[in-house]
């Protein structure tokens, strides 16, 4: 069965992490072609020689690459060249979209601005992704994850103390990949309005407006009330059973108990606590605010008694919404990440079978499938300008000579 976006065709100019959203688009079926410029392609395959912090240890295979360019093809292509654009508009002319969150600036400079692709295809649908969006006084300033997170709001969310900084590098990835998906989703709903209504068109996206998303009840919250809200603090809390709790093992087991009256009762049964269910200093979810110091740590030292793998059945027992604190080793373990197929294997060329994750949508009718690995750099470059584009082997062997291809 073909996936559910079999017969597009993307010309996929990204770098960094904004490139999973057209891996996404890629696993569900889309043909994507990564124009990477020369001389070294997108800035991600040289993650360690610029000293991020990412770390792939002694890995042969970059793990960040095959989040942001499996399933697609590599197309090594030197934009400063003036051939290249010429190369771009005849791949262009068969593409149904044209994606990129490179500056506008350089596109424009390499003529792969909307009216000057819109001019070589009308039907197509070119989607750009900024930092701060399409307007306003920041519109070319460069914005990467880090910057956008802190200037979207989310990070002062990760702040426990009054004077405590904000961790060093927020979530990592939190903004790249909230952005990552409004890419895709803004591809997609493009490409269904152009099926619907025959009509193509410009589309914009940016980290900021994704970091709108993240925060988005924050947001609402200080619009209607004019008041920030509050952070979060283990032993003050508005709501005392939406936090987490230590085990006797050292482990942490996080509880999101939001219908707090309804479910006060089973957690106290769960813990042994019996005497408080009917204690009229905790009957209310004002009383156990109002309390959340005192009441944390009764809460603390019930939990302390048993190790999370004690817990962890007789919290299910009692139908309470709970998930274990787990690193990224426990993860890729869990039987349900690995029954829904959120962890999987596919064939890598130099290492074999090699774990990878897995799709986060199911279609059963329509379904997607991973293509494959992470492309070498330029790997598909003589296949797509042979196929796609026409050009001979003549052709191909002046465009090399004169360093527009490798």
């Amino acid at each position: 069965m073909s996936g559910p976006l079999s017969g597009v065709r993307i010309l996929d100019l990204t770098i960094w992490m904004q490139g999973y959203g057209t891996s996404m688009l890629a696993d569900m079926g889309a043909e994507v072609i990564k124009i990477e410029n020369l001389p070294k392609g997108d800035p991600v395959r040289g993650i360690q020689e610029i000293r991020t912090g990412f770390d792939y240890g002694d890995s042969a295979i970059n793990p960040l690459l095959q989040v942001t360019a499996r399933s697609k093809k590599s197309l090594a292509l030197n934009l400063g060249l003036p051939g290249a654009r010429e190369i771009v508009y005849r791949l262009a002319r068969e593409s149904d979209v044209f994606a990129s969150n490179l500056r506008l600036r350089s596109l424009t400079q390499w003529g792969l601005d909307y009216p000057s692709l819109k001019a070589v295809n009308p039907r197509l649908i070119y989607v750009r992704d900024s930092g701060w969006g399409a307007e306003g006084p920041d519109k070319d300033a460069p914005g990467m994850d880090i910057a956008v997170q802190a200037r979207g709001g989310i990070m002062s969310m990760m702040v426990t103390g009054e004077d405590a900084p904000p961790p060093p590098g927020g979530v990592t990835g939190l903004a790249d990949k909230f952005g990552a998906l409004q890419f895709a989703w803004a591809i997609t709903l493009a490409l269904f309005a152009r099926e619907r209504t025959g009509i193509s068109q410009e589309v914009h996206v940016s980290l900021l407006s994704g970091q709108m998303i993240a925060g988005a009840s924050f947001i609402q919250q200080y619009l209607l009330t004019g008041r920030e809200p509050a952070r979060p603090s283990h032993r003050k809390m508005a709501n005392p059973l939406r936090n987490s709790f230590p085990t006797k093992d050292g482990r942490w087991i996080a509880f999101n108990l939001t219908q707090a009256d309804r479910h006060w009762p089973g957690l106290c049964r769960a813990l042994g606590l019996e005497r408080l269910i009917d204690d009229p200093r905790y009957t209310s979810m004002e009383k156990r605010r109002d309390r959340s110091e005192e009441l944390v740590d009764i809460l603390d030292a019930a939990f302390r008694a048993k190790t999370k793998d004690e817990w962890l059945p007789i919290c299910a027992e009692h139908d309470l919404v709970f998930g274990p604190v787990q690193n990224y080793a426990e993860v890729v373990n869990d039987p349900q990440m690995i029954e829904n197929e959120y962890i999987t294997t596919i064939e890598h060329p130099a290492i074999g079978p090699m774990k990878a994750h897995g799709l986060s949508v199911q279609l059963y009718e329509t379904p997607g499938r991973i293509q494959g690995p992470a492309p070498e750099y330029g790997e598909h470059t003589e296949a797509v300008l042979m196929g796609l584009g026409g050009y001979s082997w003549e052709e191909l062997t002046r465009f090399k000579e004169e360093g527009l291809i490798i």
